[in-house]
């Protein structure tokens, strides 16, 4: 895991022009279509966060709840575009992102405060990630990953099986870090944190630093996307350190302006967020982009 930022990773077309040059690759559109959602409390309804557990539906947060997609109407197909959301959850919650190995139950939320970080299961106490001598971080995403994957990002004194792996916008540049986890999966208790300091080792290399992110997502396994204001998307697999490439994202509501993003088993990528001029909330899905497994990284 050796990419800085001080690297400069450009992804660069080879094909032959005129005049001989390498020129760096145009973004591919990245076409999302607005799915038909029944909203609790309709055009009322705050989005906060979107939460893809692995194997499950997606759910969204509200300030005060949590809810669940479930298809509308019996016997239609997984791929169905039209849902509606079950409360599942109560409580009140700030703007989140999540790690989940299971039911939403075991999955480890995360919100940035002031100098920290915190973390924490539903239902139980805040656990806090110091930020000393950083720049606050505005969004953060993460992924429960084995500590073996990233030892390089790890104290060496770290003995954990599982790791929480994290990458934050911090105004400017996505730091990386990775802590460990005290538990296990399998356990009744599952993985949960003690409070540290969070000591990122590296950061994914934006083109554009200048360009505020409105999003990150990151899979498990460390595949880390960020949605820009602009509407580019960037990617990068962290744990081989290279780039999977770089799409303008294409939403069908010219009004969107998005808050979130994450992977659906069934639906696909989503994003999540409302309509500026008072429509409410929106969640636009796609299909993963074919090429993104397949970009090149030329140093």
């Amino acid at each position: 895991m050796a990419f800085l930022k001080e690297v400069h990773v450009y992804q660069v077309d080879f094909q032959q022009h005129p005049a001989h040059e390498r020129r760096l690759c145009e973004a591919k559109v990245w076409p999302f279509d607005q799915m038909a959602i029944d909203w609790p409390h309709g055009s009322f309804f705050r989005p906060q966060g979107l939460l893809c557990p692995e194997g499950q539906s997606f759910l969204v947060a509200s300030p005060f709840a949590v809810y669940a997609a479930a298809p509308v109407g019996a016997g239609e197909s997984q791929g169905s575009s039209f849902v509606r959301l079950d409360e599942v959850w109560r409580g009140r919650l700030p703007a989140v992102g999540s790690a989940c190995a299971g039911s939403f139950a075991q999955c480890l939320l995360f919100a940035p405060a002031e100098g920290r970080i915190e973390v924490w299961r539903p239902g139980h106490p805040r656990s806090a990630l110091a930020l000393e001598d950083q720049a606050p971080w505005l969004r953060v995403a993460g992924s429960i990953t084995t500590c073996k994957q990233v030892a390089t990002l790890l104290p060496e004194e770290a003995s954990a099986d599982f790791c929480l792996l994290l990458a934050g916008w911090d105004g400017r540049l996505i730091p990386v870090a990775a802590v460990p986890l005290a538990g296990h999966i399998e356990e009744e208790g599952g993985l949960h944190l003690e409070p540290t300091k969070l000591q990122p080792g590296l950061d994914a290399p934006l083109q554009d630093a200048s360009k505020a992110v409105a999003a990150l997502h990151m899979e498990r396994g460390g595949l880390l996307w960020a949605l820009l204001v602009s509407g580019d998307v960037e990617a990068w697999d962290l744990l081989s350190s290279r780039s999977l490439g770089r799409w303008r994202a294409r939403f069908s509501d010219a009004s969107f302006q998005p808050i979130a993003m994450c992977q659906d088993s069934t639906f696909g990528f989503l994003v999540l967020g409302h309509n500026v001029t008072g429509g409410g909330a929106i969640i636009s899905r796609a299909q993963r982009p074919a090429d993104a497994e397949s970009a090149r990284l030329v140093l």
